[in-house]
């Protein structure tokens, strides 16, 4: 065993070394990676890669280039050792030693006589061809996107205790009048508007609270991993505290972000059809008259009084003056949109009256119900903040009384501004009112989660653990690294594997034949096969009758002190 091991020394430890490097870097590589899931680079070099992405292909693909290569010179030299040590102890068939120098050299056996060495040939030219892309894959820094856990909490709806604080008039604030603030009064209407507008097929997006949305809002408060300000949207109040965590302990840096949340929304089942106003049912009644001139006290043509009373079998909401509504119209044709409202139980009645410019709407009713939804939110920050809603599923649990106070707080004051968003076929009518309520009350069940949410208003601190439902999702973080999480990239560790071991392997047999040195040759290069066929009489081998039996031929290799290397066969 000793002896064995010396004879490693030199030519052998030389090829064994140089592969067992370049199997150890790839898996070492490939483990420590895999081990941390990622290795990202810091932001400024993660940015020159962007940067230059061509130039950092080439610098990666001539490295990977220089490994493959000198991963495939060990393998030819190896086999080239194993040759020259063959023929000189024991020797090999001219077949054979044909065969094998083309492998050492991979290049490809196409004889059908030797099948196994074609095919042999063929995977090993593949092999080595495709060590390069292997180790370009393994290396190359790419684009890559980090998922990390993230959790939260946010305002319940469903949350019993708002139903006792609306009872006592702490929510009255957030309820009754945060929806008619100027931050939010043109927003609300807009909402509507966009809501119709996309349904129609054009572009449309939503601002609320300087965030965007996609359409609609879904009653949701968007999350976010800062504290929001909300000094300029409700009087009086700090900020929104974040609430939302990556359960990671440390996030790479990244070039952009986003994240995907299952939030709880807020929205309605709403159904709406036209009726006759002179209906013994109908749950409203109308009146109009002109009034006195406020100069002369006469009454004045072009001056009408109109209003909208809700009847006796109508209930409006507490707290509000949905139970009638009025407009006062100048010349020959009055325009108004009238609205009231009744609440029975759960559910709500919208009725609306028009008349003039606005008559397309006759005479409708809109019953809704508010519903609890859960959504997924994606948020990105690759250009502004911007919330893509997707509704998965809807809930049967009931809205506690403040948030369904939001379905009609948030439609009273907009009835001047409906008849801009609709056509003038009935479906088309009732389909897009029922998109507009839908839409407004989503938002102005955001705008009350916003307000609830919000630092020194109703809560000192924020809302208490007790009111809230867990929200969890994924953060996205995209940067420039390496990820091998696949069994992709495992296959890439494939080809220079086999490679090296197969190396290794010719090698110690050939460490293992040896007793002696053999002399320098070369049996791929040309000169010292030509040199050695001379010294050994092989100059008439391939005429005459020895011509028919060459590949059976044995041939073996001579060395002695002073003599060149020689070749001589025998017929077998």
């Amino acid at each position: 065993m000793p002896a064995f091991f010396f004879r490693l020394v030199g030519w052998p430890a030389f090829i064994i070394l140089g592969q067992l490097t370049l199997l150890v870097g790839a898996w070492g590589f490939f483990a420590f990676v895999q081990r941390r899931q990622f290795v990202s680079l810091s932001e400024d070099k993660a940015e020159l890669v962007t940067d230059n992405a061509h130039r950092v292909t080439l610098v990666f693909t001539l490295i990977s280039t220089f490994l493959a290569t000198w991963s495939s010179f060990l393998f030819s030299w190896g086999i080239r050792q194993w040759i020259s040590i063959r023929l000189h102890h024991g020797g090999m068939s001219l077949g054979e030693f044909t065969t094998r120098v083309k492998i050492s050299s991979r290049s490809l056996v196409l004889q059908h006589r030797q099948l196994k060495w074609s095919v042999a040939s063929i995977a090993l030219l593949i092999l080595t061809g495709v060590q390069t892309s292997g180790w370009s894959t393994l290396l190359t820094p790419l684009p890559i996107s980090i998922p990390s856990n993230m959790t939260g909490t946010e305002l319940n709806l469903s949350s019993p205790m708002l139903r006792q604080m609306q009872s006592s008039g702490a929510l009255d604030y957030c309820v009754f009048q945060s929806n008619v603030l100027p931050s939010f009064s043109v927003g609300r209407t807009e909402s509507g508007y966009a809501a119709v507008k996309d349904d129609n097929g054009f572009p449309a997006t939503l601002t609320m609270m300087d965030e965007t949305f996609n359409v609609e809002t879904a009653g949701i408060l968007p999350l976010s991993l800062y504290d929001t300000n909300t000094t300029l949207f409700f009087n009086g109040t700090t900020v929104i505290p974040t609430t939302l965590q990556p359960t990671a302990d440390q996030l790479p840096d990244s070039l952009s972000s986003n994240f995907t949340m299952t939030q709880q929304g807020f929205t309605t089942v709403i159904d709406c059809e036209f009726v006759n106003s002179t209906d013994p049912a109908f749950a409203a009644s109308l009146t109009t008259d002109t009034v006195k001139d406020w100069s002369s006290g006469a009454q004045d043509g072009n001056i009408t009084f109109s209003q909208l009373t809700a009847g006796s079998t109508c209930t409006a909401p507490a707290k509000t003056n949905l139970s009638s509504m009025s407009a006062y119209t100048s010349g020959n044709q009055a325009n108004y949109i009238l609205m009231v409202g009744c609440q029975a139980g759960e559910n709500y009645t919208l009725i609306f009256q028009s008349s003039g410019t606005y008559d397309f709407l006759k005479t409708m009713v809109c019953t809704l119900t508010p519903q609890i939804t859960t959504v997924d939110v994606v948020y990105s920050d690759s250009n502004f903040f911007f919330a893509t809603i997707t509704p998965t599923t809807r809930e049967d649990s009931g809205v506690a009384e403040p948030g369904r106070g939001s379905c009609w707080v948030g439609g009273h004051d907009d009835n001047r501004e409906y008849e801009d968003d609709f056509g003038d076929e009935d479906d088309d009518i009732l389909d897009y009112m029922e998109l507009y309520i839908n839409a407004v009350a989503e938002y102005s069940g955001s705008v009350l989660r916003a307000c609830l949410s919000a630092q020194n208003e109703v809560f000192a601190s924020g809302v208490p653990s007790n009111m809230t439902i867990t929200s969890n999702g994924i953060l996205l973080t995209q940067t420039v690294g390496w990820q091998h999480t696949s069994f992709d990239t495992f296959i890439v560790l494939i080809p220079g594997t086999i490679i090296a071991v197969l190396t290794i392997i010719i090698v110690l047999l050939a460490v293992g034949e040896r007793s002696e040195n053999f002399g320098n040759f070369n049996p791929t290069d040309p000169m010292h096969l030509l040199s050695a066929a001379a010294s050994g009489g092989l100059h008439d081998a391939f005429i005459g009758k020895r011509m028919g039996g060459m590949a059976n031929a044995r041939i073996f290799l001579e060395s002695s002190p002073g003599r060149r290397p020689a070749l001589i066969m025998q017929d077998v």
